[in-house]
């Protein structure tokens, strides 16, 4: 792995950490009140942080459907685990446990967005750079 993909992967590990706490502070206030004490401090910041890092790792070793799925469910459990640790009782309402899906959810979107999208992932040319650009087809001609 060269330098240019570890910094990628930070950025999309960041971005994804940062946008998954954004959506669970808003699903929070809205539907969880107490809850917010999760995110109360550097506490809150470094479970996102560390369950993104864990989506990176998964996504490094794993194929695609297999790293979606458990980094869905370590975005959803680690933060319920954490919460009940820092707070003292498990997200049994329906509130925090939205809250948390909300988390889950869009930090692994983001961080797949970022990393497809800044990494240029998926195309012909970062596949296999010597080939030639695919062309479009020639016109049809009118009928």
């Amino acid at each position: 792995m060269n330098i240019r993909l570890i910094f990628l992967e930070a950025i999309g590990v960041i971005c994804g950490a940062v946008i998954g706490v954004l959506v669970f502070l808003i699903l929070a206030w809205l539907f969880a009140g107490d809850y917010l004490a999760l995110v109360d401090g550097f506490g809150g910041m470094a479970v996102a942080v560390v369950a993104s890092v864990i989506f990176a790792v998964f996504y490094h070793y794993l194929s695609q459907t297999p790293a979606a799925l458990a980094s869905f469910f370590v975005g959803f459990v680690l933060p319920v685990l954490a919460g009940a640790v820092l707070i003292g009782n498990a997200a049994t309402t329906i509130g925090p446990l939205l809250a948390v899906f909300g988390f889950a959810l869009s930090s692994l979107l983001v961080y797949r967005f970022v990393f497809t999208r800044v990494a240029g992932l998926g195309t012909d040319r970062d596949q296999a750079p010597q080939a030639p650009l695919p062309r479009d087809p020639p016109p049809r001609a009118p009928l």
